[in-house]
């Protein structure tokens, strides 16, 4: 029996400016979409998501035991709009993109390797590692929407997109309107 995925668009999943103490331009967030491109085309990298921050998922025992090792979906594009990125994801298993859209994920975070050298010798300042969706946690970056939000605002919309930091939706006949600034 196949696991019935779905896929959520159109999600800010991070924002430049100081995060943890660490300083972000517009010209990382390009350097990190750079890196997603190379890296997903290649089949260097694929960042994936998970739920929550547990440190040192990416150790095999840690992930065993936090999660049985699970990837909760994948990272399908990635682009900038104004100060954001936004991230189109897929093969998110249903039970837990309904458990995100109900709001006990309704943070996520993205996870950022510095300097990473992949397996070609590339090394690239900034690439997106994963992305974690937060319930309890609290993001380093604020000024992200909620994400039950972002669904509750689409439920009518057949077409959702983002350009110059401004959420848009398409309805069914066509008709456009601006959800949010993001």
């Amino acid at each position: 029996m196949a696991l019935e995925t779905r896929r959520l668009d159109n999600v800010p999943i991070f924002a430049a400016g100081t995060h943890n103490g660490d300083g972000y331009t517009r010209r990382d967030l390009d350097m990190m979409v750079q890196a997603f491109n190379t890296m997903t085309a290649d089949g260097t990298w694929r960042p994936f998501l998970k739920l929550g921050h547990e440190d040192a998922q990416e150790d095999p025992e840690v992930a065993t035991r936090v999660f049985g090792v699970p990837a909760l979906g994948y990272v399908s594009k990635l682009w900038r709009a104004g100060d954001f990125l936004f991230a189109n994801f897929e093969k998110v298993p249903k039970r837990v993109a309904e458990i995100i859209e109900a709001g006990a994920f309704s943070a996520r975070s993205a996870e950022v390797f510095w300097d990473y050298v992949d397996r070609f010798g590339r090394k690239w300042p900034r690439a997106l590692k994963a992305v974690a969706f937060l319930g309890a946690q609290i993001p380093a970056v604020e000024n992200l929407s909620t994400l039950e939000s972002l669904f509750y605002q689409r439920q009518q919309a057949v077409h959702a997109y983002a350009r110059d930091a401004v959420l848009y939706a398409e309805d069914e006949w066509g008709r456009k309107y601006t959800l949010r600034k993001v």
